[in-house]
């Protein structure tokens, strides 16, 4: 993939378009991706105070980018990514970008 392809940066554009600290909810997005799907989780995987993780998935619910679920017989849930192309994106194309080389 191209430095310049329109996929590089879609994700990280509208993070920036969103919020104040898109490196934060960016975090916490990528760690749901890589399987840190509960509150306490994500905490230790971001680094994230568990207090205000919950701030930032409840905001990151509301504007759809995730979803809480919970099983039928269980009284905890877990998150996940909602959208299919941000999911894709955080699965194959974003940890690729880091091994693209720079054109010159």
């Amino acid at each position: 993939m191209s430095k310049t392809s329109p996929l590089q940066d879609e994700p990280l554009f509208i993070l920036r378009e969103e919020f104040r600290e898109p490196s934060t909810y960016y975090s916490i997005l990528k760690a749901i991706s890589q399987e840190y799907q509960t509150p306490n989780k994500i905490a230790e995987a971001t680094g994230i105070d568990r207090q205000y993780v919950s701030k930032y998935l409840l905001i990151l619910e509301q504007l759809g980018f995730i979803e809480k679920v919970t099983p039928l017989y269980s009284k905890k849930g877990f998150y996940r990514i909602k959208g299919h192309i941000l999911r894709l994106w955080l699965h194959l194309i974003e940890p690729v970008i880091t091994r693209v080389p720079d054109e010159d």
